[in-house]
């Protein structure tokens, strides 16, 4: 089964798109570019919240990357403690952190996205994509971890072999002194 095609000149007219999909009378988004300077060519998140900042949620992002567009889930771990005076940067119980980790632990990430594959065949790529800016920042080759769904099996890109979604959990909770994903 093929996709249908989607005609959009950049990442930002896509989120637009999205964003109008998504409203119903109980919820609305809020746009968002990553980069406030340069909106054309910026990553966007589409917030399920007009809260400022939006650390705390799950947002939907749209990125476009070597002329490809790139559509997905972006959740984020915040600081264990506060810095600087800024305490919306502290994860707490209201973080989507807790939901995606319990959701990774019970399979039900695995699943979703396993389903969402075989309802649209291989004309999607889909991957579970983890980044740590302090070790990324550093150089440090533990600062990404990628795993691949490819034809209905999870694939450890950096191990080279299959994996389950759960090994991520693990790996998380190896990486000492992290407070930021």
């Amino acid at each position: 089964m093929g996709l249908k095609g989607i005609v959009a000149e950049n990442a930002r007219e896509l989120a637009v798109m999205i964003n109008e999909s998504l409203k119903t009378r109980e919820r609305r988004y809020t746009l968002r570019p990553f980069n406030r300077f340069d909106i054309e060519r910026s990553m966007w998140w589409i917030v399920p919240s007009a809260d400022y900042p939006a650390f705390r949620f799950g947002k939907f992002f749209v990125d476009e990357v070597n002329g490809k567009f790139e559509v997905g889930l972006h959740i984020e771990k915040g600081l264990i403690q506060s810095i600087d005076n800024k305490p919306e940067l502290v994860l707490n119980d209201t973080w989507a952190w807790y939901v995606f980790i319990d959701a990774l632990a019970n399979r039900e990430v695995g699943e979703r996205l396993t389903t969402i594959q075989e309802s649209v065949g291989n004309d999607i790529g889909i991957a579970v994509r983890v980044e740590i800016p302090d070790l990324i920042e550093a150089g440090d080759e533990r600062g990404k971890r990628l795993i691949q769904l490819r034809q209905g099996q999870w694939w450890d890109e950096q191990r080279k072999e299959p994996a389950d979604l759960r090994i991520l959990l693990d790996w998380i909770g190896s990486i000492e002194g992290i407070s930021w994903y």
